[in-house]
């Protein structure tokens, strides 16, 4: 699956892991995060991204 938007989500995904085959692919990472039952980086309280979005 090719992501129009992966180059703009790189700049601001606050994943600490890097190798992720998910990572700056936020609509696959969510679908992930959420079939195991946890919050992926950017929805995690304190997030960077979370804390510099409006």
């Amino acid at each position: 699956m090719t992501c129009l938007n992966k180059k703009k989500n790189l700049l601001s995904c606050s994943c600490e892991y890097h190798a992720c085959p998910r990572y700056g692919l936020c609509c696959e990472c969510l679908s992930y995060h959420r079939q195991e039952g946890q919050l992926p980086a950017c929805l995690r309280e304190g997030s960077e991204q979370n804390l510099n979005t409006p």
